[in-house]
């Protein structure tokens, strides 16, 4: 039986996790000023597990552009060491024995224009997934036509264009904005 409430929760749901590894790629580009978030995704390996840096360790901005990470623990300063340098942000932590501090470089107009291209490469992935989002559903639909009027198969596929045109837009969003930090700094 077809069931258009679960295509479009399918949808939903897949969009969604299209849109917040978008954002994850986004939060690996350094605006150059400094700001916690770019550590969110960063690992340490503490007592033999992976763990998240801002659990075992706080994360300040002394300066604009600094960030201060203070160990909980002072003796898991040589593994968050290892897991900043592992963690493919470019970017050169100086272990200041308790305590580590990034200073970030400003980025000249040549690299801010780099990170916007990649910024729109990223945006245009994210919309190619939404769109092959979109096409899978518009095949169950099609699929579903020989118990379907043809005014409800295409009031259907009317709604998945809509969502995805609202996905899309999202995207277009954060990028915009992304685009803005890159370029005001």
């Amino acid at each position: 039986m077809f069931d258009f409430d679960e295509i479009s929760l399918e949808i939903e749901m897949a969009a969604e996790e299209k849109i917040k590894h978008f954002e994850i790629q986004l939060s690996k580009i350094s605006t150059g000023a400094a700001n916690p978030a770019l550590l969110r995704n960063v690992k340490v390996m503490y007592y033999d597990e992976l763990t998240p840096l801002e659990t075992i360790a706080a994360i300040s901005v002394p300066e604009a552009m600094q960030l201060l990470i203070k160990p909980f623990d002072v003796s898991s300063t040589k593994d968050i060491m290892v897991g900043l340098n592992k963690s493919g942000l470019d970017i050169n932590p100086s272990n200041e024995g308790d305590k580590i501090r990034i200073t970030f470089q400003p980025l000249t107009t040549q690299r801010k224009k780099e990170l916007v291209k990649t910024v729109h490469k990223f945006a245009e992935e994210a919309k190619i997934a939404i769109r092959l989002i979109r096409q899978n559903a518009n095949n169950k639909i099609t699929k579903a036509a020989d118990v379907l009027s043809k005014d409800v198969v295409e009031d259907y596929k009317n709604d998945v264009q809509l969502f995805t045109e609202k996905m899309t837009g999202k995207i277009n969003q954060i990028a915009a904005e992304k685009e803005a930090q890159l370029m005001k700094v």
